[in-house]
């Protein structure tokens, strides 16, 4: 999350060579693989995704509270 155009700039490279093909889409690999080693670095999305694996297996899997159950049916 630290530079979030990188997805779209990895996206583009590959599609670039799927377009032009080899060796004109090599320019646009090694754009690519310029603009991601210089772009800034954070593990926030791994971390958070870890967070919340691990808050579904160890929370309580209760049932919906009776009251924003839909009072129509028989499960009330």
């Amino acid at each position: 999350m630290a530079d979030p155009a990188v997805l779209i700039e990895a996206v583009a490279a590959k599609q670039a060579v799927e377009f032009l093909g080899m060796p004109e889409g090599a320019l646009a690999l090694i754009q690519a693989a310029v603009y991601l080693a210089c772009a800034p670095k954070s593990n926030s999305l791994y971390e958070a995704h870890k967070s919340v694996i691990s808050d579904v297996h160890n929370t309580i899997n209760d049932p919906v509270p009776v009251h924003l159950r839909n009072s129509v049916t028989k499960l009330t």
